[in-house]
């Protein structure tokens, strides 16, 4: 039966490749991002977005609220640590 073969499948099986892609996708997909400034992940999110129209739903938490992302949504470029 289908149920007794995904019983078989290992705890992880699909290692953490594949939920770091869904989390990604939607966080393209949605609506409106909030990210946190100097994370490579949220830059990674808001740069997919801007060059796919969606810039104007890019914010970031930061110490005074939620902010838009300046720049029409396009992140500046970070330093590397």
């Amino acid at each position: 039966s289908p149920s007794r073969n995904l019983a078989q499948v290992p705890k992880n099986y699909y290692g953490d490749i594949l939920p770091q892609i869904l989390d990604f996708w939607l966080a393209v997909q949605a609506d409106v991002f909030v990210g946190v400034l100097m994370s490579t992940w949220s830059t990674d999110v808001w740069t997919t977005r801007y060059y796919q129209g969606k810039g104007g739903g890019n914010f970031q938490y930061t110490k005074e609220g939620i902010l838009a992302v300046p720049n029409g949504g396009l992140p500046t470029l970070q330093r590397p640590c």
